[in-house]
């Protein structure tokens, strides 16, 4: 009957609705994910459900029901992003870090969101600076052992913490970022094309 399928909106409002989301996905799984993969995971995840509901279905499709194939593709890529974020870290300081020796400081038992108590380990950064370690758990040695690590230069607030050892054992997780995000982002923008065809307006 006529005037019961939804108007489809112009090709500017689903450029725009699908920038805003592919913005919205790198802005998570790896903006976020670089200064905390659990951070940017559980905002990744959040922010697929926003994008499904109010950047494809209401902006890009106007209302209409999302095609099997478009759905497929975009919740895909989505999670192959989310995987992506576990390896963001690894990705930003093998690119943006610098490799070098600084020292074990010390250990300091500490308490989770859920009352989990868990031991965080300090160092000194190879250009003076303090700050924990990115990963939790004890200290790999003793207060003063010297020891190979990534930081951030000057980085004096420890906003992008350290993580130990050098470049080259960052980049197996700097590879999982690498290929999950590749396919994450193909198949985003598969779902964009396939969302712009005829066929989409089909259930």
């Amino acid at each position: 009957m006529e005037g019961t399928d939804p108007a489809r909106p112009g090709r500017a409002r689903r450029w725009l609705a699908w920038t805003l989301t592919f913005a919205l996905a790198i802005g998570t799984t790896t903006g976020l994910a670089f200064f905390d993969a659990g951070l940017g995971i559980v905002a990744g995840v959040l922010a697929l459900v926003l994008a499904y509901w109010l950047l494809l279905r209401r902006m890009a499709l106007g209302g209409r029901a999302v095609a099997r194939t478009t759905r497929r593709l975009f919740a895909g890529g989505w999670a192959l992003l989310v995987v992506g974020a576990l390896g963001a870290a690894y990705a930003g300081m093998l690119v943006l870090g610098r490799q070098g020796t600084g020292r074990v400081d010390y250990q300091d038992e500490q308490t989770g969101t859920h009352g989990t108590r868990y031991l965080q380990c300090y160092v000194i950064k190879p250009d003076g600076t303090d700050g924990e370690l990115r990963t939790t758990g004890a200290c790999p040695a003793s207060g003063g052992t010297r020891i190979a690590m990534v930081y951030l230069p000057h980085d004096s607030g420890d906003v992008a913490r350290p993580l130990l050892g050098t470049k080259r054992r960052l980049l197996p997780r700097a590879a999982v970022w690498a290929v999950a995000d590749l396919l994450g982002l193909a198949a985003l923008a598969a779902a964009a094309r396939t969302s712009g065809t005829p066929e989409a307006a089909a259930p």
